[in-house]
């Protein structure tokens, strides 16, 4: 039962998060954006309360509390923006500038956008610095270490904390020195340093001369990374009691988690069941969210082997889990659930135990679709944050309702409970009344969505794979097996944990559940099969003399790996209920994102055979969860259309700034040689964590040539119209051909171009982004937002980038994609040797184009690399990285 007690490091987080939010929520609620001044109608904040509006922001947490309603943050920063426009061209005062500049930053990071975040901040420091205003430098110093902290730049973080907290001790302040350190130990215990973590979190209790309830859960949490359980346990009991002398029922509840929580730890699932009850009670009477608790008892109950009542309570914490989802909005939605998915992994791995201690009885099913459940909706919410309002044909005044409707539900919710907290029956009925009737508008709203907007509607609530339906457009596996499933196709799907992963294999007679090796053995596995163990990381720097003596030295150790994984994930009693399937849907979780199974040797080298590769015998496609493919092939919106135009292509974008360079120039992103300020070194650092770790984007004169040999594979030449290079190649150009309505004219687009999929910030929840040209200053980032608002009719589109699909963060963009209108997207998982990619891709157009299914083309153009007797095209490491996701039997 390893993973299944590992959410109570999760509820020891959790408890900080929300105890801020339900603090912040009943003490202050979210300013709005400071009064326009463009036509000077409104009087100008003063700097003092836009700094202290902007500083407000840090302590309103997204919880995903449904009760407390959060502010409107795109809403925000389209109002910080025009703001700033407006007091630069009216030449404000610094002291405003600088607290625009604040607030933009705060704004920026609750949205996820961290770069922009630090360079914000770091602006409106250093205009602090200049004027000599030493709180607003020190606070800004903060800010700025918060938002490093959320990028994983903890060395960053902590330098900043270093000089807000100099500052602060400066000013005698200490109250911000506490805040400071608990902050500072917030990243120290990212960074895995708990004992200074300790320290620093110690510190700031000595310096308040006391303890608040935060600052007990702070050492709680680290005490709980040093495995002293008994420690946190004793911590969050104190927090118990000095919640319950001041009546704050609230943070009673949460730190009644943390106390179950550290129970479940240290295996005394009695007491943690009894707790855990007292705090659902507790929640119930405070209408707030009650999955915390209702998972901690079910897991103390699988814990003591009570599983009729474990199964209740783990699906009643999914109930409401979902439920409060459904709520939700926007990043809102996504980080909440991000917080919440260690309660479907713990759900998941009860079920496998119950499924080998009684088998047969349907635990297995009932774990596939809890799996279901998690991906399905894991990846969707990386669609869904991306602002699911620009989803292309669904009128704003639509989708705009429907999000002010659920922000009036979220509001009425919260002054329910206010009401009811504070002894008003009146005025609690008075605010149900409002709120059922909001529900009952939304509900309406939802149905006439779903009759007119079914893609949009699947998006927004995707439905997955069920054991059995009662809900209007649930599919049920034997649905799937059916009616979606082609009698030619299998799909596997993989869950890796620790002490042993599971992989469900559906074919359309057949659903079994395999036991194979547990996550470290397979992450060492695939250490010794990925790229750089076979030598991939230096193969591009060597010259071909080279390149064939380490690929012939390393051929067989190389096979031997790729054998030795396949036997770990295509067992051999799976691999004979796949014998018949000529094509795979693969749904990969945790460390097999990358991992390209084509690649895999389906026979031990020790027999003497030829090497031989997986993708000789399979067609191979990815998806984030099978209820994808379901979506897909249930027909979505504008796709069933035939395109009238062969090939869209954006190659070798100029990413030379701040003015273009010569097309193909090696010209750097920026130069910051006469920069020398302080403010410059930010910029370089905020470009740097934006840019895929680097200062600028390498030119890509290879996508150039790819694109032009892939005209030529379809027999049709390249003009201005259909072709866009160098300073061409830009977000603008795809904007306005998709108003024109010309994008949707073609049958195939590639994005020859760079692409930035970011570092998880919630569970792997987050938006990729494909780099334009001149990113910088024109700002040519399509993200996944830009990509839901494009109207596709495309059969194929290929991200021909460095590293478009390494990652999990690859779901979010290719479903963007495909909810586009395109049931297909290609991805590489490394990054592509030129000469490779120039013969690759064309060969698959050229199949497509020849009437095959997707995956069956991308084989062909593999099988013809495979069977050259050039070892630089036949070697893995060369035609291994491109894959594709979506329907790969699309016809």
């Amino acid at each position: 039962m390893a993973r299944s007690f590992a959410f109570a490091a999760f509820v020891c987080t959790a408890i900080i998060f929300f105890s801020s939010a339900h603090s912040a929520a009943q003490s202050s609620p979210a300013p709005s954006a400071t009064p326009s001044l463009c036509d000077g109608s409104q009087t100008a904040a003063s700097s003092e309360e836009i700094v202290q509006a902007a500083r407000t922001y840090r302590s309103v947490l997204e919880s995903g509390i449904a009760a407390f309603a959060p502010p409107d943050y795109q809403g925000e920063l389209a109002l910080y923006q025009a703001e700033l426009a407006c007091a630069r061209r009216g030449h404000d005062a610094d002291s405003r500038i600088a607290g625009l500049y604040e607030g933009l930053g705060i704004v920026e990071e609750h949205l996820g956008l961290y770069a922009q975040a630090v360079e914000a901040e770091g602006t409106a420091r250093v205009i602090f610095h200049r004027r000599g205003d030493r709180s607003s430098e020190a606070y800004d110093d903060n800010d700025l270490g918060d938002a490093e902290t959320a990028l994983g730049e903890y060395d960053d973080a902590l330098q900043s904390y270093e000089k807000s907290l100099a500052l602060f001790t400066e000013l005698g302040d200490r109250g911000a020195m506490a805040l400071v350190h608990i902050d500072r130990a917030t990243a120290e215990e990212r960074q895995g340093d708990y004992a200074v973590a300790l320290t620093d979190a110690q510190q700031a209790q000595a310096t308040l001369g006391g303890s608040s309830e935060r600052m007990l859960a702070a050492i709680a949490l680290i005490e709980r990374d040093l495995h002293r359980y008994n420690d946190a346990r004793r911590l969050y009991g104190a927090a118990v009691r000095a919640d319950a002398e001041s009546g704050n029922s609230i943070e009673e509840s949460q730190a009644l988690a943390g106390v179950a929580a550290m129970d479940l730890r240290l295996d005394d699932y009695a007491s943690a069941l009894m707790i855990a009850r007292h705090a659902v009670q507790l929640d119930a009477t405070l209408r707030t969210p009650t999955w915390q608790g209702l998972a901690t008892a079910a897991a103390a109950e699988a814990g003591l082997d009570h599983t009729a009542d474990a199964l209740r309570d783990y699906d009643a914490a999914l109930r409401n889990i979902e439920g409060l989802r459904a709520s939700a909005s926007g990043t809102t939605r996504a980080a909440f659930f991000a917080t919440a998915l260690y309660v479907y992994d713990s759900y998941i791995e009860y079920l496998l135990a119950l499924d080998r201690r009684f088998p047969g009885k349907g635990y297995d099913r009932k774990a596939l679709e809890i799996f279901e459940r998690r991906q399905g909706r894991a990846f969707l919410e990386q669609v869904a944050q991306s602002a699911a309002s620009q989803f292309a044909g669904v009128p704003k005044e639509t989708s705009d309702r429907e999000r002010e409707l659920s922000d009036n539900i979220a509001d009425y919710q919260s002054s329910v409970a206010q009401a009811e907290v504070a002894g008003n029956p009146a005025a609690a009925l008075s605010w149900k009344v409002s709120l059922a009737a909001a529900t009952a508008e939304r509900g309406q709203l939802e149905r006439a969505i779903q009759t007119q907007y079914p893609a949009y509607y699947a998006l927004e609530n995707p439905q997955p794979l069920q054991e059995r339906c009662s809900d209007v457009g649930c599919t049920t596996f034997a649905k799937f097996q059916s009616r979606v499933l082609r009698r030619n196709e299998a799909v596997l799907l993989y869950d890796i944990f620790e002490p042993r992963s599971a992989l469900w294999v559906i074919t359309p007679r057949s659903l079994r559940l395999y036991y194979i090796a547990d996550d470290y053995v397979l992450r060492a596995q695939i250490a010794r099969f990925e790229p750089g163990a076979c030598g991939g990381s230096i193969l591009p720097y060597l010259r071909e003399g080279a390149l064939r003596r380490i690929i012939r030295q390393d051929a067989t150790p190389c096979a031997v790996a790729a054998h030795l994984l396949y036997a770990s994930l295509i067992p051999s009693a799976a691999e004979k209920a796949i014998a018949s399937a000529t094509t795979l849907f693969i749904v990969p979780s945790g460390p097999l994102f990358g991992v390209p199974f084509e690649a895999l040797v389906t026979q031990s080298p020790a027999t003497g055979h030829a090497t031989h590769y997986l993708v000789e015998e399979k067609s191979i496609a990815y998806l984030s969860s099978a209820s994808l493919l379901n979506v897909l092939r249930q027909g979505l919106e504008r796709r069933r259309r035939l395109a009238s135009q062969s090939l869209l292509a954006f190659a070798n974008p100029d990413y030379a700034e701040p003015t273009p360079a010569p097309c193909g120039s090696t010209t750097s992103l920026m130069s910051t040689a006469e920069d020398t300020s302080e403010m410059g070194e930010l910029r370089t650092r905020a470009l740097q964590r934006s840019a895929d770790g680097a200062a600028a984007f390498d030119p890509l004169p290879g996508s150039q040539a790819e694109a032009i040999a892939s005209f030529a594979a379809l027999g049709v030449s390249p003009t201005d119209a259909s072709l866009y290079l160098c300073d061409r190649a830009t977000k603008a150009n795809v904007v306005r051909l998709n108003d024109d309505k010309v994008l949707a004219a073609y049958r195939y687009i590639v994005f020859g171009t760079h692409a930035v999929l970011q570092a998880a910030q919630a569970g792997g929840i987050t938006q990729s982004e494909i780099v334009l040209a001149r990113p910088r200053a024109l700002n040519d980032y399509l993200t996944m937002a830009d990509v839901l608002g494009l109207s596709l009719h495309a059969e194929a589109v290929i991200l021909s980038a460095c590293n478009s699909g390494g990652g999990g963060g690859v779901g979010g963009l290719t479903q963007a994609f495909m909810f586009a209108g395109t049931p297909i997207v290609g991805v590489t998982y490394w990054s592509v040797a030129d000469k490779i990619q120039e013969k690759l891709t064309p060969a698959f157009f050229r199949a497509l184009d020849d009437g095959y299914p997707a995956a069956p083309a991308l084989r062909e153009a593999k099988l013809a690399l495979i069977r050259s007797d050039d070892p630089l095209e036949n070697a893995p490491y060369f035609w291994a990285p491109m894959v594709i996701f979506g329907d790969g039997d699309v016809r």
